[in-house]
């Protein structure tokens, strides 16, 4: 991370200031530039990605109860794991391609769901698109409401994200304290 953290430093200390802005910007996380036109893009991405992961849910059910119980029944773990990792590497790389980094939304927003849920998968994974979706709705309106100034939706989840990712932490592990 600090090699890559240098390296971005750097290129943003070389280039002009707007090059520089748009990459900082980026980092932080934005939905200023979305548009129609990339919508389809992110929008394709995303169902289909989620179609696939949502078809795989009973070999996510079956990995959540351990790999030994998945092989008893006859799932190639190894297998199943590249492609899950594949689909969900694709579905972010193609959502952060067009927003940048908003962060806490893919850690807060399924942890939320699954309180709410439950564990079993074919409830989950949509569970999670909609209150990811909903983070992301109430985090935008905030930014766009109590500031003179637009602040970026990235700096406002994180805001939000992280004391609250901590609370569902300590939440969950209570018993093992």
């Amino acid at each position: 991370m600090y090699i890559f953290n240098a390296m971005q430093s750097y290129i943003m200390l070389i280039s002009s200031d707007e090059k520089t802005a748009s990459a900082f910007e980026w980092t932080v996380g934005t939905l200023n530039k979305a548009s129609w036109d990339n919508f389809g893009i992110i929008f394709g991405v995303a169902i289909v990605g989620s179609c696939l992961l949502f078809m795989l849910a009973r070999y996510l059910n079956a990995l959540n109860s351990g790999d030994n119980y998945a092989r008893t029944l006859g799932i190639n773990v190894e297998h199943i794991r590249i492609i899950i990792l594949i689909i969900i590497s694709i579905i972010a790389a193609g959502i952060v391609s067009f927003t940048g980094i908003i962060g806490f939304v893919g850690l807060v927003g399924p942890h939320m769901a699954r309180i709410l849920l439950g564990s079993d998968n074919k409830y989950l994974i949509p569970g999670s698109m909609l209150t990811g979706a909903t983070l992301m709705v109430v985090a935008d309106m905030l930014a766009k409401a109590f500031t003179a100034t637009p602040v970026h939706i990235g700096i406002v989840t994180a805001m939000f994200g992280g004391p609250l990712f901590l609370y569902l932490i300590m939440r969950q592990k209570k018993d093992s304290w």
